[in-house]
Order: structure tokens, then sequence, then C-alpha cells
């Protein structure tokens, strides 16, 4: 069983766990699922597999609506963050040029519906300094201390579209490659999904991706996911059909979820897919990183896996997504 195999049974037990820390959830009671001891995920694979009309169904006042398809995210995504929105500890705080360049790909997003093509972002060359940057120093730093799986998936990126520290890859080109192998899809997002609305995506493997770069004055931070977290960090493990299940399997697990079972998911998520660490089947190769925080930090990459520290300020501190 290889360490990714390993992750996605040692989560089933945790979700299942989360799942039944309440008798019961209300948000099914319209449709009658429920079994005689607790809400399980195999009856929310059967209503998923059955419910797949898109409108906003009306459920009684103690439920709550969750998405059934994919057209359905267009409603979760006008939950999102405003991106040109920054706190004042924010290192383009003070740019207003960077801050008027974030609100106009964030329109982008929030003006996005499904079916359309996926928006095309027009790269700076500072932007796009600031990814060969960084991504060269990532990559480097990856083939180490990052696990086979990714770096496997990362070769086979550079190989298929260009993916690599010549250009920003655009969501198009990333959403494209996923779908081909696990039926994966971006959708991009204005800024910071609430845990619920983003969680409730990966049931319907799709992943909210934000298309910004992070401020160029510190290449090696972001307090908040960008376009490096999302295509360096997530996007290539989402190419694994072990990951991707994984990943799912949080996302089914969300619907419908109360707010208690949503952080008890959340944290599961925080910390495994986010800033998830393991050892190679064997113990051999010392610890990996396989989580997208890790993966997407320099600084933390080298301090969790053993290299000590870039020296180049404190690693990403993202949230969700």
């Amino acid at each position: 069983m290889n360490s990714l195999c390993g992750m996605t049974l040692i989560f089933k037990i945790l979700s299942l766990y989360v799942l039944s820390s309440s008798a019961y959830n209300p948000c099914f009671s319209a449709f009658g699922i429920r079994d005689s001891e607790h809400i399980r995920r195999s009856s929310i694979r059967k209503f998923f597999s059955v419910y797949t009309s898109p409108s906003l169904i009306q459920l009684p006042v103690d439920s709550c609506w969750f998405p059934l398809t994919k057209k359905d995210l267009d409603f979760v995504s006008q939950s999102s963050e405003d991106g040109g929105e920054l706190s004042s500890d924010h290192p383009g705080f003070q740019d207003e040029i960077y801050r008027a360049r974030r609100r106009m790909i964030a329109d982008k997003a929030l003006q996005y519906r499904h079916g359309e093509p996926l928006p095309v972002i027009d790269y700076t060359p500072t932007e796009e300094e600031t990814w060969r940057t960084v991504y060269r120093r990532l990559r480097a730093a990856s083939r180490i201390h990052a696990v086979d799986e990714y770096n496997a998936i990362v070769d086979d990126m550079e190989a298929s579209f260009g993916y690599g520290a010549g250009r920003i890859p655009q969501l198009h080109e990333v959403s494209a490659f996923l779908e081909g192998r696990t039926g994966w899809t971006l959708r991009p997002a204005a800024g910071l999904l609430p845990a619920r609305g983003f969680l409730n995506g990966l049931a319907l493997r799709v992943f909210h991706s934000s298309q910004y770069v992070r401020h160029a004055s510190r290449p090696f931070y972001t307090p908040e996911p960008d376009i490096v977290h999302e295509l360096v960090g997530h996007a290539p493990l989402l190419a694994d059909p072990d990951f991707a299940a994984l990943s799912q399997e949080i996302g089914l697990a969300s619907l419908g979820a109360t707010d208690e079972q949503i952080a008890a998911l959340a944290a599961c998520y925080w910390f495994s897919v986010e800033f998830g660490l393991c050892r190679p089947a064997g113990g051999g190769g010392g610890i990996r990183a396989y989580g997208a925080g890790v993966l997407s930090s320099l600084d933390e990459l080298l301090h969790a896996c053993g290299g000590g520290g870039a020296g180049a300020g404190a690693g990403n501190g993202v949230a969700i997504g």
C-alpha cells in the first residue's frame, strides 16, 4: 500500500466518525435519507446519484441547501471573499496598482458561470517573474522532499502542456489535464470561500482556484491562496486517483453536514490535504510532503522535511483552498 492509498483509508475512518457524531442531520429529512443509526456516506452517494436536477431545491426551514450539480456552484462561488480587499499586514496593502489588479481578476471569477470558457488572465511581466522565481526554487526542493506521486505527475504536466517555470499556466490548461486523468476540474474563485461551500465543491470533483499572483515584494510568502498555491500545491495530486478519491470523500461527507461537522471536516482537510506529511512505504527517504500548503511554500517544505528554513520569511499562511 503506497502512502496516499494509506491516507485515503485513514480519512475514511475519520469521516465515518465525523458523520456519526450526531444522531441525525435534518438536512436530509426532505428526502427521507437516513439509516437506523446514523447518516452514512453510502446514503449521500445514493442521494447524489439520484437527485441530479440543478435547481435550488426548496427544503424545510430546518434544512440547509447544498449543490447537486456543477452549475449549482455558480451560487456557491458568489459567497467568496473580495479578492481585492487586503488586510493591513498584507504585503500588497499599500500598493494600489496591485490591489486594482486583484480586483480585476476577482471580478472575472465572480462573473464566470458554469459552461463558459474559464477566464484567461494576461499576466504581467512582474507576475510572470514572481512565478518563475518561486517555481524554480520549489521544484528543486520538491524533487527531494515531495512524495513520489507528486513528482511523477509534475513531470507529466511539464511534458504535456508546458507547465513549468517558463510561464504561468492558464486555469483551462491545468483543468483539462486533470479532467483527462481523474475527472477533476478547476473553477475560478474570487477569494477565500466559506469552508462549507469549498468542501461542497469537492463532492462534485470541482476545485475552486484563485488566479491572482502573490505580491512581488515577498515572492516566497502569501497570506492567502494564490495561483502558486493552487497550481503548484493542489493541482498535481488531484491527478492521482487515490488522492482524487480522498478529496472527493471529504466533499461528499460535507453535503448537508451540520456546522459542527463542517468544522471537523475542515480540520481533517487542513491536516491532510493542506499540510499533510508522511513517510514512504518502508520508512526510507525521510519525511515527505503531500499537503498543498507545504508543497507551495519553500520555508514550510524545507522546515517540515528537515532541510531548514529558506530564509525568505514565513511560509504560506494559507486557509482552506
